[in-house]
């Protein structure tokens, strides 16, 4: 079987058999293994680097939800921060 039909068939699979299937794969790479992630060997060093501090703890991973309310907050403190100039006729 090659790639194109492992992958063919495994986009058949229902969703959660698909994300089952990735955390597996996940799972199984030893992230400290020597290999490409991106082709660009400063981008896998951050991308590694950032995969050991979350596997230790020492940083705590924020949810997608949790970084668009802070976002937001910032952002209106900052439109709020900021006065349009008055028109002049």
């Amino acid at each position: 079987m090659t790639m194109d039909e492992l992958f063919s068939a495994v986009l058949q699979l229902p969703p959660e058999a698909r994300l089952e299937l990735a955390d597996a794969l996940w799972s199984s790479l030893d992230r400290s293994d020597d290999f490409q992630l991106t082709g660009d060997a400063e981008l896998d060093e951050l991308i590694r680097n950032r995969c050991k501090e979350l596997d230790s703890g020492n940083v705590v991973p924020v949810s997608h939800d949790e970084v668009m309310s802070r976002m937001n907050e910032v952002l209106a403190q900052c439109s709020s921060a900021i006065t349009p100039p008055s028109p002049t006729n």
